[in-house]
């Protein structure tokens, strides 16, 4: 999924664990040359990637559990987790581009997620077993298709409405707003983020912009 935000600034939606993200990472970077490349990471995984030393001190079930799910669709589709993400900077380094980091913290998101209700935490457990012992309904490949992860979100919202919140829209607005400082400079900038992100992001960074065209116009 590429969506464009201005001239020179590209965001990339991605799944985590697809040969075809790898792919698009390498084939965009080396087009664009950017002078920066934004990344989901935040430095504790950026670490962890690249040195491989870094793991959570939480070692709750439920983490486990979206973990072991990971690894299964990493499995099945034949890439590493994290292989788009270290794809993007090795690609970065090539070009000379700035590395920026623009999510939170990870430890934060595990934290918070500890505190949604034991309800919704039950439901999601019982969702990811399920999952690890069902055949895909659609093909992995197609989990970056717009129509998809428009349907994918839907639902996720629906039924885990706190885990959507911490997951999707807090991280939404925490890493549109470390990309604020690159909407209004001339800069070229291609970010590499998980598709769920993709629209959140970019509705964030279009709203602040036509807030700015619109105080710039009450000026005149």
């Amino acid at each position: 999924m590429l969506k464009k935000v201005r001239d020179g600034f590209i965001i990339l939606g991605v799944g985590h664990v697809l040969p075809e993200s790898v792919r698009e990472v390498r084939e965009l970077i080396a087009k664009e040359k950017p002078e920066v490349v934004c990344l989901e990471l935040c430095p504790a995984r950026y670490h962890a990637l690249t040195y491989g030393t870094w793991k959570t001190r939480n070692s709750s079930i439920l983490i486990r559990l979206i973990y072991i799910f990971q690894e299964r669709l990493a499995k099945l589709t034949g890439s590493p987790i994290g292989e788009e993400m270290l794809t993007a900077i090795e690609e970065a380094r090539k070009v000379g581009a700035l590395i920026m980091l623009i999510d939170q913290d990870m430890e934060i998101t595990i934290r918070q997620l500890m505190g949604i209700p034991l309800r919704e935490k039950f439901l999601m457990g019982l969702q990811i077993l399920f999952s690890l012992f069902m055949p895909f309904e659609k093909k992995i490949s197609d989990l970056t298709e717009e129509e998809t992860v428009e349907k994918l979100l839907s639902d996720f919202r629906k039924f885990f409405p706190f885990t959507y919140k911490i997951l999707v829209e807090q991280r939404n607005v925490i890493m549109a707003n470390r990309l604020l400082p690159l909407l209004n400079s001339d800069k070229k900038v291609v970010c590499v983020v998980g598709a769920a992100h993709v629209k959140g992001i970019l509705q964030i960074l279009q709203n602040h912009a036509e807030k700015s065209w619109f105080s710039l116009r009450l000026d005149f």
